[in-house]
């Protein structure tokens, strides 16, 4: 299978920040229950999240804009080259974790969360072929998830600049699993009705198995996205503001 994307920079890194905000919530990395700690700031931070973080460079939430993303892939039943375009995604502030574990030692990051509802709208100019249709157009794209249960998990490593370290994501690792979604594209097939009836049954019919193709390239995206947010976060303060030890 082949499978690459391209994301372009979601969020706007400030490099003049030496402390966190005075409401970001304060765990020590010695608290035996420090992930407690960290799952009750998530919880914390989510109002602020929906409106973005401007101190760290985080964007707003509600909703959270991309302005480009290229995929391609190429399997047996699914094989195109897409470029999506002023995509705005519905729902990622109203998360929900139910685990968030962190790893001093082997500075490892880990978590689930779910989403009960999701949705996307976003311009697309798609080539390629979905399962035995040529496709060859543009137009715009709306899509809307069921729950979602997200597993995440990202390994780093600490750098030293200016005489403080810093926590740097090498890589993350995202597993999506949707319960169910509804997809519509407006702009393929105007001119020929028969076709675009025909593709949107094979869209409907093959639902599941459409999803379960284009799944690993929804998680590349992701993972993409959570490095970029926990550097928003943690390139610009040392380490140990972030998590500094108990008194």
């Amino acid at each position: 299978m082949m499978l690459k994307y391209i994301i372009c920079s979601t969020f706007l890194i400030h490099s003049s920040i030496a402390a966190l905000p005075s409401y970001f919530p304060r765990c020590s990395i010695n608290d035996p229950k420090l992930n407690d700690c960290i799952l009750k700031a998530a919880e914390q931070l989510q109002p602020r999240i929906k409106d973005g973080i401007r101190e760290l460079g985080i964007p707003s939430f509600n909703p959270f804009y991309i302005p480009k993303i290229e995929m391609q892939q190429g399997t047996d039943r699914v094989n195109y080259k897409v470029s999506f375009t002023n995509m705005s995604i519905y729902g990622l502030a109203d998360y929900k974790f139910s685990e968030l574990n962190y790893i001093p030692d082997e500075l490892t990051f880990s978590g689930k969360g779910n989403f009960n509802n999701m949705s996307m709208k976003t311009k697309f100019d798609v080539e390629g072929r979905l399962l035995s249709i040529p496709i060859h157009g543009s137009g715009n794209y709306v899509t809307k998830l069921g729950p979602c249960t997200v597993l995440l998990k990202t390994t780093g490593k600490l750098v030293e600049r200016n005489g403080d370290e810093y926590y740097e994501p090498i890589k993350a690792v995202v597993d999506i699993q949707v319960s169910d979604y509804v997809s519509n594209f407006t702009g393929l097939f105007e001119d020929n009705p028969d076709l675009k009836r025909v593709f949107t049954q094979v869209l409907d019919d093959n639902a599941n198995v459409i999803l379960q193709e284009v799944l690993p390239a929804i998680n590349q995206v992701a993972e993409g996205m959570s490095v970029q947010l926990i550097n928003a976060i943690t390139r610009s303060v040392p380490y140990k503001e972030l998590l500094p030890p108990s008194m």
